[in-house]
Order: structure tokens, then C-alpha cells, then sequence
């Protein structure tokens, strides 16, 4: 049989060619180009007669089979004693670049590719559970409202409102004492005619108490006499340079009073009379070391003969008046003893 290889080098001999590729070596024998191998034969399908066949009667025939197409040889004769010189291209023997080999494949796991087989296990009936019924949704709790932040309108309220009181309040006694004034001018009435009885005052009593709680706290009243020119409890001289009314309460009280000085040449005061006081203030307690506490009511200004009355109050109103008096400074000078 032919060999393909080259005898000089081993290279795979091209077919149809006189020299290897590879080193230039001539052929002895060129290698044909294999014919191609012609296909078996399909035998032929026995014809079956549609008659019926007696089987006894002859021996069934055996089916040939026909025999397989030998490949074709070819041969060679090598003759090693024979040597070819010849002339080769100077680029015949270049060396053939290495090629690289293809990197391997990497191994493949059987085992990871397939995937094991679940374990059977024996199917067991079980009766289907009734479904248990869905929880009723419990309601959403509303949200807590958030509490806002009014400190600043509720002061703001509450200012205004105490402003609004104490406006309210003045007018209110502003209007209370006009309106008195205006009616005791107009029906020809005074102070004293709302609050003190002349005849109790013409039968000898100079002062008269007219609220009851501040009566109470009262020890003592009386006019006194600073520099001896009182004749007796609230007649004065003439050379006397003060008037004082003086009203000694227990040591616990501490309201401040309003009083006012008003004069009339009698003892019947008029509007005209006690439209103008000849002296007005407010006084607290006087505390002593004793233990005594007084409310020294004095005037001292412009004293003439005639008549004074103090009214004192709670406030100039008048409106909650505690205690009036009366004092008469006479025509003579006070006479040595």
C-alpha cells in the first residue's frame, strides 16, 4: 500500500503531487486521488406472487446477499538506494510557524449537569383540611389629632380680656359718679343729703359711722387738740392752726381711705360748698410703738370761722363712704386760763 508521508521529513504527502510540500522531496510514486467509493447496492426486494404458496411442497429459496465493493489499492514502490537532487526555491524551506494549540476543553461534571432525582416518596391521602375562615379586618384607629400650639393667642386672649374688664370697670364708675353728681345737681341734693341726717348732727354728734364692717375694726374716735386752742370735742378757737380727726383701729387693719376737707360759713352744706375740697388725699394706718394704729385725718389750710366737715371714704367717689365729721372753728381767740 502507498504511503502518504513523506520519506525524507514524515510530512503528509498532498495527493496529486510529485514533491512534498515540505521539503522539496520528489515522489517516486505520486499519490493518486482516492476515487470515491461507490455506494452497495440495495439488494432488490424479492417479488412476493399474490398466489399462495404450498409450503410443503418446495423449499422456501435463501435470499443472496451481494458482497461488498473492495476499496481500491494503490501501489507504491520505495526505492531507498535512489537519491533526488534538485534545485529548491530559497524560500522552500522557510520554517512552518507553530501553531497554537487550541487551549483544552475543560472537563465536564456528569454528575453537576444531571440533576438527581428526587426521592419518591409513597403518596399518602390525606383529607383536604377545611379553610379556616379569613380574620374580620380589625378597624384602623383613627389618628390622634396633633395637638397645636395657643400659648401665644391664649395670653393674648387673656390680656385683652383683663384690659377689656378693667376699661369697662372705669367706665363704670366714671359714669356711676356723674351720674350721681348729676342727679343730686339736679334735684338740688348734696353728699351729705344721701348720707347724714342733720338733725343728728344739730343735737350734738360730730361724726357718724355708716359702714358696719369697717366699724368694727374701730377703737376709738374723736377730734384731737395739737396746740391747745380746742374748746371742746370739735370746736376749735380761732387761733388754732390745725383740725385733725383721728380714728385708732386694731393693729391688723391696713386700708388705704380717701378723705376730703370741705368748709361752709354754716352748717348747711350746699352743692356750691362741697363742689371744691379744701383738702383731699389718702391715708394708711399710723403704727405706733404701743401697739396703736390711728388714722390721723388733719387740715391746717387757710383755717377761718366756720364750719368743716371731712368725709371719709373708700375711694373719691363716695359711693362707699365710712365715716363723716364735723368741726366749727368760732369767732374768738382761744383765752388764756
Amino acid at each position: 500500500m502507498a504511503s502518504n508521508f513523506c520519506r525524507n521529513c514524515g510530512f503528509r504527502l498532498t495527493p496529486g503531487k510529485s514533491f512534498c510540500a515540505n521539503c522539496g522531496t520528489k515522489i517516486v510514486s505520486p499519490v493518486p486521488a482516492q476515487a470515491p467509493v461507490a455506494a452497495p447496492a440495495v439488494p432488490a426486494e424479492p417479488v412476493v406472487s399474490a398466489q399462495p404458496v404450498d409450503e410443503t411442497s418446495a423449499p422456501a429459496a435463501e435470499p443472496v446477499i451481494p458482497e461488498a465493493p473492495q476499496p481500491m489499492q494503490t501501489v507504491v514502490t520505495y526505492h531507498p538506494e535512489e537519491s533526488v537532487t534538485k534545485q529548491l526555491p530559497s524560500d522552500a524551506l522557510r520554517p512552518i510557524p507553530a501553531v497554537a494549540e487550541a487551549p483544552a476543553e475543560p472537563a465536564v461534571n456528569e454528575n453537576a449537569l444531571v440533576p438527581a432525582a428526587p426521592e419518591t416518596q409513597p403518596a399518602v391521602f390525606e383529607p383536604a383540611a377545611a379553610p379556616a375562615p379569613a380574620p374580620a379586618p380589625a378597624p384602623a384607629a383613627p389618628a390622634a389629632p396633633k395637638k397645636k400650639k395657643h400659648t401665644g393667642l391664649i395670653i393674648g386672649l387673656i390680656c385683652g380680656a383683663v384690659a377689656l374688664i378693667l376699661i369697662v370697670t372705669l367706665i363704670v364708675v366714671l359714669l356711676s359718679g356723674y351720674i350721681g353728681r348729676a342727679n343730686d345737681a339736679r334735684m338740688g341734693r348734696t353728699v351729705l343729703d344721701r348720707i347724714e341726717v342733720m338733725d343728728e348732727v344739730a343735737s350734738g354728734k360730730n361724726y357718724t359711722v355708716y359702714d358696719k364692717d369697717f366699724e368694727k375694726k374701730i377703737e376709738e374716735i374723736r377730734w384731737w387738740d395739737y396746740d391747745g386752742a380746742m374748746k371742746s370735742q370739735g370746736v376749735y378757737y380761732q387761733d388754732a392752726g390745725k383740725i385733725a380727726f383721728s380714728i385708732k383701729v386694731d393693729e391688723k387693719t391696713s386700708d388705704r381711705l380717701y378723705y376730703a376737707f370741705y368748709y361752709s360759713k354754716d352748717e348747711d352744706f350746699t352743692a356750691d360748698d362741697l363742689s371744691k375740697a379744701e383738702k383731699s388725699d389718702t391715708i394708711s394706718p399710723s403704727y405706733y410703738k404701743d401697739g396703736t394704729a390711728y388714722y390721723n385725718i388733719e387740715c391746717e389750710k387757710s383755717l377761718k370761722p366756720g364750719h368743716y366737715c371731712v368725709i371719709v371714704s373708700k375711694d373719691k367717689t363716695f359711693n362707699k363712704p365710712y365715716a363723716v365729721a364735723y368741726a366749727r372753728i368760732l369767732d374768738e381767740m382761744s383765752k388764756a386760763d
